[in-house]
């Protein structure tokens, strides 16, 4: 069958394109790659690296005579992908529309309900859901059986198929198809994303990670993991590169492994992980160091022990104090998160966090305000927390998604409306534009 992937493109925030515009989508080469091996001609189609138009698009499915589109979707441009769908939809209804990505398995039946135009979402992984749904479409059948497929029938009636299990083991997949993927035209050409395991078994209470990919963590074998490197550096010329996981150095042993072999292949290669506090150390800091990281980030959140326990997070203050001096001592470039407006979040927390803040002094941090995802407890039971959820849809409405993370979707029971916007510019005041500088 005919397949076109498409990247619906990233909305711009104040008149700025999106830097996420800049390189290519990984997922849609992860996706790709069972289906080229099975003999479907792949195209990608990256909105945003092509600034098309959703004109353009349609005009693009309809040259290329596909049987399917499948969308790649994150709640920042699923309004985007949206608004594609019901363009393609409208011109080309035997055209078959499949959703995947990060976020849609949080939305899957609801989005099929409210949305006519999506035939079919995929829940969590979508190497073999997309793969077996495309064929069952050649076949002629209907999707039944499909595990992680989320679906209409010829009735119109919504089904789900249950997620796929997940089983213990390595992740095996085929690696990404990045011969798919329109290299050429992305702004920065030297840079890719990569992913070395998927699943977290942290509890935070404002994170659908788990619900996304599980809490069990499955490790991709470290030597393919470095085979992507090699293959993307020697036949494209690419050598810095962001591993996208959260967790980097969950497992220290895997990680260790990993830089072990960049350094014995000798790989001239730059690139970025992100990780806990709590699951570093200077030995491992400096392997990273050693084997070609520069930049490692942390989810510190908050700088109150209040807050951190109330999001469920193991991580302690002085942990996080740790790690950062640790990171900076092995020569790593330091950049944090915090958020603003979790349970509990008062002048005197927000308080505690911007002096965590000047004691750690990282050379970069981003503050932003908790934002309330589906299938977290967060969103699902808001009581419990002390939280208002004022706009359980934000992620349908473009307005809210260009500003993301900065989406203005729940309120503090104990805070009148506006002061939590008052906390959060006061925390970016003196955390982001502080003129003492950071080193």
């Amino acid at each position: 069958m005919r397949v076109m992937l498409i990247h619906p493109g990233v909305p711009e925030y104040g008149g700025r394109e999106n830097f996420r515009a800049h390189y290519p989508p990984l997922g849609l080469a992860c996706v790709a790659a069972p289906l080229v091996h099975a003999g479907h001609e792949v195209i990608v189609l990256d909105c945003a690296a092509e600034r098309l138009s959703d004109e353009d698009v349609v005009r693009r499915v309809t040259d290329y005579r596909a049987d399917v589109v499948g969308l790649r979707c994150q709640f920042i441009n699923y309004p985007l992908g949206l608004a594609i769908a019901a363009a393609i939809k409208a011109e080309l209804p035997g055209v078959a529309v499949v959703f995947g990505g990060p976020h849609m398995g949080l939305v899957a039946e609801q989005g099929l309900r409210d949305h006519p135009y999506i035939d079919a979402m995929v829940h969590g992984e979508g190497e073999h859901a997309l793969l077996e749904y495309v064929r069952a479409l050649d076949a002629g059948s209907a999707p039944v059986g499909i595990a992680g497929l989320v679906w209409r029938d010829r009735d119109g009636r919504v089904v789900h198929n249950g997620r796929r299990e997940v089983r213990n083991g390595p992740m095996e997949f085929s690696p990404p198809a990045f011969e798919v993927l329109p290299m050429h035209l992305y702004r920065l050409a030297n840079f890719f994303s990569l992913e070395g395991h998927r699943g977290c078994p942290m509890k935070c209470t404002f994170c659908a990670l788990p619900q996304v990919q599980t809490r069990r963590v499955r490790y991709k074998r470290p030597a393919a993991l470095v085979d992507e490197m090699e293959t993307l550096v020697q036949d494209y010329g690419i050598n810095r590169f962001d591993l996208i996981e959260v967790n980097f150095t969950i497992k220290k042993s895997w990680a260790h492994e990993v830089c072990d072999l960049i350094i014995e292949r000798q790989l001239p290669v730059q690139w970025i992980c992100r990780s806990y506090p709590e699951l570093v150390d200077p030995p491992v800091l400096e392997k990273l160091k050693a084997a070609g990281c520069y930049r490692i980030n942390y989810g510190i959140e908050s700088g109150s022990a209040e807050i951190l326990r109330n999001y469920r997070k193991v991580t302690t203050v002085q942990q996080g104090l740790d790690a950062i001096r640790w990171s900076k001592d092995a020569g790593l470039t330091v950049y944090v998160d915090y958020l603003i407006g979790g349970p509990g979040e008062t002048d005197a927390t927000v308080e505690d966090t911007i002096t965590f803040h000047q004691a750690a002094r990282p050379h970069f941090a981003d503050v932003s305000m908790v934002v309330p995802f589906p299938m977290t407890p967060l969103y699902d039971s808001p009581e419990e927390f002390g939280v208002r959820v004022v706009d359980d849809r934000w992620f349908e409405d473009l307005e809210q998604t260009s500003k993301f993370p900065f989406v203005r979707a729940m309120e503090l029971q104990h805070l009148q409306k506006g002061e939590l916007e008052r906390l959060w510019l006061h925390a970016v005041k003196q955390i982001m534009f502080a003129k003492e500088a950071v080193s």
